[in-house]
């Protein structure tokens, strides 16, 4: 029988970190099924999803926790939600930078039942006049009994209150 397990991870960056990752699971007869990872503040990061026979989980647990200079959290994945009564939604946010932008809007779609299923963010300097900007982009899980012309009215307020711009399409 083969169990699922979600493996999270940070460690100073440096090569090799997804060879020694993928051949510890590769000698346990696992395999990688999806993974998300990234280079950050001089940290190397990532979750995985991989799946391995269960009598080998107990070693794999031992050798993974010994790979150098990495912290890595493992837990069995349960079973995977349905997201059959939502609808894909890509979010983007641009704007001047300042604390709170993510706050605000995670909040109003909190309020909504809406889920992020996949975010990234950044702050970079705007092409002409150099000052910070702010930029989301995030996949979302919006349901589907919610009023769209109320949340994108709702996320106007938002925008308008924080100087930003929201964008929200379906997403093929």
């Amino acid at each position: 029988m083969a169990i699922n397990l979600l493996l999270t991870f940070v460690g100073v960056d440096r090569p090799g970190i997804v060879q020694e990752l993928s051949a510890l699971v590769s000698a346990h007869e696992g395999n990688w099924l999806e993974s998300k990872m990234s280079r950050m503040g001089g940290r190397f990061a990532g979750i995985a999803l991989v799946e391995l026979p269960a009598p080998l989980i107990e070693r794999f647990k031992a050798e993974i926790s010994q790979v150098r200079e990495l912290s890595v959290y493992l837990e069995e994945s349960g079973v995977q939600r349905t997201d059959a009564d939502t609808l894909n939604y890509q979010l983007n946010i641009v704007g001047l930078d300042r604390p709170g932008i993510l706050q605000e809007v995670a909040t109003e779609m909190s309020q909504q039942s809406i889920n992020v299923v996949d975010l990234e963010t950044t702050v970079s300097a705007a092409p002409m006049s150099g000052d910070k900007m702010f930029f989301a982009d995030a996949q979302v899980l919006v349901p589907s009994n919610v009023d769209l012309a109320d949340l994108h009215d709702r996320l106007d307020w938002v925008a308008n209150e924080l100087g930003i711009d929201i964008l929200l399409e379906l997403s093929d």
